[in-house]
């Protein structure tokens, strides 16, 4: 039995999973005055997770911006 504390679960068939996630991701509203003044004035923007890359780009389209990635699925995803 594996015992998994993340956001999206491993698919495997060889052992039993048991999907806790230890974390929630709420997404904040595009109107929140940190998030237009940040997204207007920062130029670089490191993504840690595939969960990140999808919030940024359901908040706003964002021209203009250089993404860094950490690992593989991320970059993945920001593609």
């Amino acid at each position: 039995t594996l015992l998994y504390v993340g956001l999206e679960p491993p698919k495997r068939n060889d052992v039993r999973v048991i999907h806790c996630p230890l974390i929630e991701i709420v997404p904040r509203k595009i109107t929140c005055p940190e998030i237009i003044a940040a997204l207007t004035e920062i130029k670089y923007i490191i993504v840690t997770s595939k969960t990140a890359a999808r919030c940024l780009f359901e908040l706003i389209e964002l021209k203009n911006k250089i993404f860094l990635s950490v690992g593989k699925a991320t970059t993945q995803c920001l593609k």
